[in-house]
């Protein structure tokens, strides 16, 4: 009898062990300055408890379209959301000029779960 308490608390451990795994972080698409969002779904990563995933398009001094896609601290997704949003959600479509000559069309956060089409930053910048 005095193993029963002894094997209730292994069980215990191992099923809020399972459910910490469970929860770690969203898996989002991950890509650096790729020529498409296709390029960037051959690759995911998984974020962080205090990330999110985000999509980044980019127009490049060559006149060419540069993607970016992963995780992002959610304090630096709360900024974003805080400087203003043209559609519902945490997004924020900027035309900001990064360094001399590239322009950043648009820039998204994402928070949802993957589901059947994918990763929650997969359509971010359509």
């Amino acid at each position: 009898m005095a193993q029963w308490p002894r094997h209730f608390m292994l069980v215990t451990l191992i099923v809020i062990s399972e459910i910490q795994t469970a929860k770690a972080g969203l898996e989002c698409m991950s890509c650096t300055n790729s020529a498409s969002v296709r390029d960037c779904q051959q690759t995911t990563i998984k974020c962080g408890d205090d990330e999110e995933c985000y999509l980044e398009k980019r127009t490049t001094s060559h006149l060419s379209l540069s993607y970016s896609a992963g995780c992002r601290k959610k304090a630096i997704c709360n900024i974003m959301a805080s400087l203003g949003s043209l559609r519902t959600g945490r997004s924020h479509h900027l035309g900001a000029v990064l360094g001399k000559r590239d322009l950043l069309n648009c820039a998204y956060c994402c928070s949802t779960e993957m589901d059947k089409n994918g990763p929650c930053n997969v359509h971010l910048c359509s």
